[in-house]
This record gives C-alpha cells, structure tokens and sequence, in this order.
C-alpha cells in the first residue's frame, strides 16, 4: 500500500474513534449503528402516519362540503362543457349553462333528466363566466329579423321550422280529407299531395312540417278548412302550380316558402300572414311558370265570410321573387276564376322582381267575375332593385280598370338611394 493512503486510512480511522469514543472494530460501535437506524426508522413511521390522518381528514371535509358544488370565489374548479353534465348534475336541470365540477363527485338528485348532448356548433366552455351562444333558431316568440338595411323586416315568431328537420318523422296520416278534425306536427310530407276536395268539411292543421311532394300542389285545398302554421314548403319538385291553395278558407301563417315559382293561392275567407316567401325556382321542367308570391283569384263572399268588409287577408308578409322563372308579382289579385269581393293588403314587404309588384286586375280572361269590390291597399312598402326601378320592371302595381279599391293609404316605394317616396294609387311610376 503506497504511503500516502495509508495515511489517509490511518486519519479516517482516528476521526472515527474521536466522534464515537471507540474503534469501528468494537463491538460497542455496532451496536450503537443499530440503535441509531431503529430510532430513525420509527420517526419515519410516525410522520407516515401523521400525514395519512390528514389527508383523510381533507377527502372527509370536501366530500361533506364541497360534494354541492365549488365555493364563491374558488377559481380552481373546472367547468363542464355544455351537454356533457352527468344525470342528476346540477347542470341537468340547467342545459346549456356553464357548470363548475370539483374533486368529490356531485350526489346525484332525484327527478332528473342528463343534460342534451352538446351540439357540434356551440362551442366548449372555457370558464365559468363564459356568455351562452345565441340559438340559431329563434324559439317561437323571439322574433327574428330577415333582410338588411332599410328592407330588413321583424317577425314576432320564427317563419319556417322550429324544430330541426332531423326531428321530423314521416307523415303517415291520410292524403285525402273530406270530413273530420285532424291534425299533425312535426311531419315531413313526401309523394303525394294533401287533398281537400271541394264540398269537404274537414278541418284539418299542419304545424312545424316540411312539405316537398313531387304532385302538382303540395297542398290543394279546394273545401274543407286549413290551419298551416311554422311549415316549409320546398318546391324543388313541383314545379310552377301554387305550392299551397287554399280556396276553402283557412290561414297560413309563419311559414316559409323556397325553390318554387307560384307559392300561395288565397280565396274566400283565407289568410296569408306573417310568411317568408324567397328562394324562387328560376327554371322550371316546362318553362312556362307565371310566378306570383301570392294570388287571390276568386273572393267572393262565402266560407263563412262576412257580409261586409275584408274577409281575405294578405298581411306582414316578406315577398322576394327576383329571379324566378317567369317572374309577374308580389301579389295578384286578379278575378280570374270569378268574383273578388273584400280583400285587404297590408303591412307587406314586396321586393324587387316581376312586371309590377302588385296587380289589382278586373278583367280575367273567365270574364266572369265582374267589378272587383272592397279592395283595401295599406301600409305596404315597395323596393326598388337593378332595373326593377320601381320595385317591379313596369311599374309598382297595375289597376286596371280603375275601380273597387275603397281604401289605400301609408304605401312607401324605397329607392336604391335610401330616400323614399309615397306610392299613390293612380300612379305606378312615382
């Protein structure tokens, strides 16, 4: 062994005798080792148990108190992601609004329904603060708005579906109605037409159903009564007869209209109100469409109708027609299948499109109808669009003969410009 180590061995040794008072070959030594590693293991052992304790008395406290959900001010807690919330969360009771969760799993509440599943266009919450997005449906009594700028028109509920069309089920209920009361909703109406022949007395209502039937009509109601409220009619497959005729009576209201040429058909005692009428077919199988938002061919006064004052009403409808094949009005009233006798136009909105936007004609080619009769214009608002200088190509509205118009009064024709300026009656070219 060289020098130098055995010096170093000889200190280390020496050290060792001076700390314990005795030699690491003695005996006394050893066993002191011993005592020292039993002390330090049974201090390990204690502070083992002591930290057990406590983080038993920490998973009692949380699942006693915070099991309801996190404290005020506690930024620790994650938020749950829309539709996600297990049965019988807090969430469940609350879908769609941001919930917080923590360590300890909610108790579950009884009477309870999951949460929906989150839709794939909301997206997830990220704090607990996080604004809910507005629906892209307007439930019934929100209101929603179409067009823009000056046109832009507000309707009190939804037209159109309020419902998803995925949620429609097929219509199984008969095709043809000539007595009886019926109705139907949440339907999607293929194949054939709805029939109600004349001399029906059926009463029948379609509520939140889509209509695309590959029949001339989709509805023709030639008797009987119809109620159609929140329907979409898609002509993609007609082609260019009225998607709906109701010359029977009836009402329809908050409904939208697309992909076809003719769209509704009014007679005694019907009603058209608060419809969006846009989309047109711009060409038809046949292209020989005539197209009219909505016609009034024939209102003589019976279905019900009162002995005096209007008993057809076309009112706070949104008419867009531009582009369609054979594109003619807005709304046409024309006696061509007999007398027109009470009509009152109100509150619509007619844009762009057609030879004039409104036709209030006597002579139809039956030649049977007579002088047109309590004929009421008001309030209606024209718009001007491309070379369509006064709403339509010739003009605003035809009458002709001048005669059976008992009120009109508050008709605005807007310019591309943003000024507006009255529409009279005796003239279409303000």
């Amino acid at each position: 062994m060289p020098a130098g180590e055995d010096k170093q061995s000889e200190e280390e040794r020496t050290g060792v005798r001076l700390m314990f008072g005795m030699s690491v070959g003695d005996g006394r030594f050893q066993r002191s080792i011993l005592r020292v590693l039993c002390v330090l293991l049974t201090i390990l052992a204690v502070l083992a148990a002591t930290v057990r304790d406590e983080q038993t008395g920490s998973d009692e406290q949380t699942g006693s108190e915070e099991s309801v959900g996190s404290t005020p001010g506690d930024t620790s807690a994650t938020p749950t992601p829309l539709g996600n919330a297990a049965a019988g969360s807090a969430d469940a009771t609350a879908p769609g609004l941001p919930t917080t969760s923590t360590a300890a799993a909610p108790q579950p509440r009884p009477a309870t329904t999951a949460a929906p599943p989150q839709s794939p266009d909301q997206p997830s919450r990220t704090t607990a603060t996080t604004a809910r997005p507005l629906s892209t449906t307007a439930p019934a009594g929100a209101g929603i708005t179409v067009g823009s700028g000056a046109s832009a028109m507000t309707f009190p509920e939804k037209p159109g579906l309020t419902v998803s069309e995925s949620s429609l089920t097929a219509y199984k209920g008969p095709r043809r109605f000539d007595s009886g009361t019926h109705s139907f909703a949440n339907c999607l109406v293929t194949g054939s037409r709805i029939y109600l022949p004349e001399g029906s007395t059926a009463n029948v209502t379609f509520k939140n159903c889509k209509f695309r039937v590959s029949d001339t009509e989709m509805i023709l109601g030639q008797g009987g009564r119809l109620t159609i409220e929140h329907a979409l009619f898609d002509g993609a497959l007609t082609g260019n007869e009225p998607a709906l005729v109701m010359e029977g009576g009836g009402v329809v209201r908050f409904s939208e209209f697309i992909n076809d040429t003719d769209h509704i058909r009014l007679a005694s005692n019907g009603r058209a109100e608060w419809n969006y009428i846009h989309q047109p077919m711009t060409r038809t199988g046949g292209g020989n469409a005539h197209a009219d938002g909505i016609e009034v061919y024939y209102a003589a006064r019976e279905n019900g109708s009162p002995a005096s004052g209007p008993h057809v009403f076309v009112r706070n409808n949104y008419i867009a027609i531009d582009g369609a094949e054979g594109a003619n009005s807005a709304v046409n009233i024309t006696n061509d299948f007999g007398t027109v006798d009470g009509v009152r136009v109100e509150g619509n909105t007619f844009m762009n499109g057609g030879g004039y936007s409104l036709f209030i004609r006597g002579d139809g080619y039956c030649g049977c109808g007579g002088s047109n009769r309590n004929i009421e214009i008001l309030n209606n608002r024209w718009f001007s669009g491309g070379e369509d200088k006064w709403g339509g190509y010739y003009g605003t509205h035809s009458w002709k003969p001048n005669v059976g118009l008992t009120a009109w009064s508050g008709n605005l024709l807007f310019r591309t410009d943003g000024s507006s300026v009255a529409v009279e009656k005796d003239e279409a070219q303000p």
